[in-house]
């Protein structure tokens, strides 16, 4: 899996993750490839995560992410 950061994720549910040696590529997250167990899925600008990512329409789009 990829380690990056959390470049910002906003309340509806969308972010990005900076992928830890390739600052010029951000990787787009949506909430539902969190791995959490709550209600509530979200991440904080900044927070550390591990992630798998898959190419849709020519974009990095992370499938999965856990927060470390």
């Amino acid at each position: 899996m990829k380690e990056g950061k959390v470049k910002w994720f906003r309340d509806d549910g969308i972010g990005f993750i900076i992928e830890k040696g390739s600052p010029d590529k951000p990787v787009l997250v949506h909430y539902s490839a969190i791995a959490q167990d709550k209600k509530f899925k979200t991440l904080r600008a900044g927070q550390n995560v591990r992630f798998k990512t898959k190419k849709i329409l020519g974009r990095d789009v992370a499938t999965y992410v856990e927060p470390i």
